[in-house]
């Protein structure tokens, strides 16, 4: 059984190798392989570019970007985008007859804008000249328009304003307005508007808003002006002695003062000298603070504020007796460590507020009128609006 088995399985496999056969086997190929084919998988999108972070802007950009922004919003009379330039907490002060008027809050702040915007509808203002140092700017402006809308409950005039002013301006670091502080004298405006109550008070003439473009002075990393604040508080110090010996380091001989409440210049340094020595007479116990100082290139602007008692005459004004408080901004321009120029703002109604000038007095009476038979008296003069022939050219 077992050799019958062992043949059956050895034959075959000589007939299949070709020994001894007569035919041989075809070799058997198997079947191909099939191959499977997978759909195609989609392909993801390619990543977009990612775009560079935008460069922060510098302090002193953003700080233009609010000038150039607020001056415009002021062309167009537009009180709402003038304090959306504001921090929602932001202050916007000003200087009146009892010191410092504040609307806190952009509401406040719009509502008393609202209403130049109304006394004035064709407003203009430009700022002339930008001092930047740090988060603070000081913007001296020109500010004009023709009162033709109701202002603090008075009728219109119909008369042109035109003054200049001055912004000390804080800014936080994203470049909005935390605080701004006008100073600018209302009495030079009701002045020019014919409602100023005082016939003897002068006034500068109608500013027009220059269409020259605005001056940038921007301090320089690193620039110190401690030099020329010591020399300017050495300077404030000596007014108040009436020391023009030590007065005059500070002054150019051909140096100009512009107190932009005032109707005229002081020009040359023994000019200005004796007109500090004459405040300081007129108010002896003078106390004179500075309160800051920012400096850029050839400029110096110092705040400040004088406190004292009227005990002596000044200007044709009798000494009153009474104590107050006027603040102030003065613009020092230097060359060679000497001031050619200043200008000084502040606001004349906050000076006869505070020493009890602020009041209205008759006006001239026309010297041919002495009253008809049965009158009650002299007719009286004409309203402040109604400016007389004869009162002083302004």
């Amino acid at each position: 059984m077992r050799k019958t088995l062992l043949a059956t399985l050895v034959i075959p496999a000589l007939a299949a190798c070709g020994g001894g056969g007569e035919e041989q086997m075809q070799p058997v190929v198997p079947p191909p392989v099939p191959t499977v084919t997978q759909a195609p998988t989609a392909s993801a999108p390619p990543p977009k570019p990612v775009e560079p972070p935008k460069p922060a802007m510098s302090m002193v950009d953003m700080q233009k970007k609010y000038f150039a922004d607020d001056q415009a919003a002021w062309n167009a009379r537009d009180a709402k985008k003038a304090v959306s330039l504001l921090t929602d907490d932001g202050v916007m002060a000003m200087t009146g007859p009892r010191g410092w008027e504040e609307q806190k809050g952009r509401d406040a702040a719009e509502k008393r804008m609202s209403g130049y915007f109304t006394a004035f509808p064709d407003m203009a203002m430009k700022y002339t000249r930008v001092i930047l140092k740090g988060d603070q700017a000081v913007a001296e402006f020109i500010a004009s328009g023709t009162n033709t809308g109701e202002m603090m409950g008075e009728k219109p005039s119909g008369k042109k304003m035109g003054h200049r002013g001055l912004a000390w301006v804080w800014f936080d670091k994203d470049g909005k307005v935390k605080r701004v502080q006008m100073y600018m004298d209302q009495g030079t405006m009701i002045g020019q508007l014919g409602k100023h109550p005082d016939w003897t008070a002068k006034w500068r003439p109608v500013e027009v808003v220059p269409a020259a473009e605005t001056e940038w002075v921007v301090a320089k990393d690193g620039e110190d002006q401690s030099k020329t604040e010591a020399s300017y508080r050495a300077f404030i110090d000596a007014t108040l002695k009436k020391d023009e010996k030590a007065m005059a380091p500070f002054l150019a001989d051909d140096a100009v003062w512009a107190d932009w409440s005032m109707a005229a210049d002081t020009t040359g340094s023994k000019a200005i000298m004796k007109m500090a020595s004459g405040w300081s007479a007129s108010f002896p116990d003078m106390k004179n603070a500075t309160k800051g100082c920012l400096g850029a290139g050839d400029y110096l602007a110092c705040e400040g504020e004088w406190s004292g008692t009227f005990r002596g005459a000044m200007g044709g004004n009798k000494p009153t007796n009474q104590a107050g408080t006027v603040h102030y901004v003065w613009v020092v321009k230097m060359k060679d460590g000497k001031a050619h120029s200043v200008q000084a703002y502040s606001n004349g109604l906050e000076f006869a507020g505070q020493f009890g000038l602020l009041k209205e007095k008759a006006a001239p009476k026309d010297k041919g009128d002495k009253g008809d038979k049965g009158d009650k008296g002299p007719k009286p003069g004409p309203k402040p609006a109604d400016k007389p022939k004869d009162a002083p050219k302004k």
